[in-house]
């Protein structure tokens, strides 16, 4: 038996600039793990409790994988396991590997809390954990650059085409990542080639490197309660783009050159700094929201916000927005508690985290 775990995200700095080619985001990964478990079996068998399938059947036919039995809420909260066991035995299928049953269970339940999502990237990190476990099954070991791009290929469609990859990188690479996009015209041209090709050639723009944090610095994840639904905000801002492009491409720039200069700060670990920067790109993050008209920055992340910064620390929506998880960042294990201590009191779920040093892996 081979058991994968890959660490999920949070973003620092870069939500919706990352989109736009160019502009970089800064994106952590954490302890917070999905895993995926796979043992040898006459045919291909799959477990994942999390959305209620236990020992479900599934084809493969050198192109598709067609689950047998399923309802459709099962089906539809499988879609990410599908598409993660899809590409990786297509590109078996291609390099003519001998395709072996299995028995493939995954858990992200460190990921989700009563059922519900955390906003750690949940879908990523099992598509990853997937995709490694069925090759590793199959004695292959892609280097990380090759794990990425079947990874984010099967994530981007498994989740309409939207999404920038950030997520997998995280995933994939573990640590602080300094991230750029590539190409999303080139995505839809290379899904049309086979998936050895798509992983061989050159994706324009995609950048992924590590970054050195200060050592005393924390990250806090601050659950609000609310489900974001990031396919709306990303339609919605589609719209705010197309109209008003001007106002758009302002702030999203600002996002982008905050982002770098957050990124040498904590290189350099200038302490006031960060924070100063932090704070500049929740205020840019909350005009972006003022001026679309979608409420990205809603009522609760605006509290826990402002209850880092009466602290002397820094706060912002980590992610699209709409929900989900703020991130607060400070100095010291003495601040830390204090923070801790602060949110508990206001009735705020803070959830500890450390940086996951590895990616996905057996070892991870």
């Amino acid at each position: 038996m081979i058991e994968v775990t890959a660490p999920g995200k949070l973003m620092l700095s870069g939500e919706w600039s990352v989109l736009e080619m160019g502009n970089p985001a800064i994106v952590l990964a954490v302890d917070k793990k999905a895993k995926a478990k796979i043992s040898q079996n006459e045919s291909i068998i799959v477990t994942a409790e999390q959305v209620g399938v236990k020992n479900a059947k599934a084809v493969f036919d050198s192109e598709k994988i067609v689950f047998l039995g399923l309802t459709p809420n099962q089906e539809k909260g499988m879609v990410f396991v599908k598409t993660g066991m899809e590409t990786a035995l297509r590109y078996l299928t291609e390099k003519k590997a001998e395709i072996k049953g299995f028995h493939l269970e995954t858990d992200s339940a460190e990921l989700h809390e009563r059922g519900e999502k955390l906003g750690f990237g949940s879908s990523a990190a099992i598509t990853t954990a997937v995709v490694s476990a069925v090759l590793l099954h199959h004695g292959i070991k892609p280097e990380s650059d090759e794990l990425f791009k079947l990874s984010t290929l099967a994530h981007y469609f498994a989740q309409g085409k939207i999404g920038s990859g950030f997520d997998v990188a995280a995933s994939v690479l573990g640590g602080a990542l300094f991230y750029t996009r590539f190409d999303p015209g080139q995505i839809e041209h290379l899904a049309l080639k086979p998936v050895t090709q798509a992983v061989a050639e050159n994706w324009p723009g995609l950048g992924m490197k590590r970054i050195t944090l200060p050592k005393n610095i924390f990250f806090l994840a601050i659950n609000t309660g609310e489900k974001a639904d990031t396919r709306e905000l990303v339609t919605k801002m589609k719209t705010f783009r197309a109209e008003k492009k001007h106002d758009y491409f302002r702030i999203i720039n600002a996002v982008g050159e905050t982002t770098i200069s957050l990124a040498q700060a904590l290189e350099n670990n200038q302490e006031e700094k960060i924070i100063s920067l932090v704070k500049k790109n929740r205020l840019l993050l909350k005009e972006l929201g003022e001026k679309s008209g979608i409420k990205l920055e809603t009522t609760k992340l605006t509290k826990i916000i402002e209850e880092a910064e009466i602290l002397g620390c820094a706060a912002k929506f980590s992610g699209a927005g709409g929900g989900d998880n703020a991130i607060a960042v400070g100095f010291g294990e003495e601040k830390k508690q204090e923070l801790l201590n602060a949110f508990k009191n206001k009735g705020f779920r803070a959830i500890e985290t450390s940086i996951s040093k590895n990616g996905v892996g057996p070892n991870a």
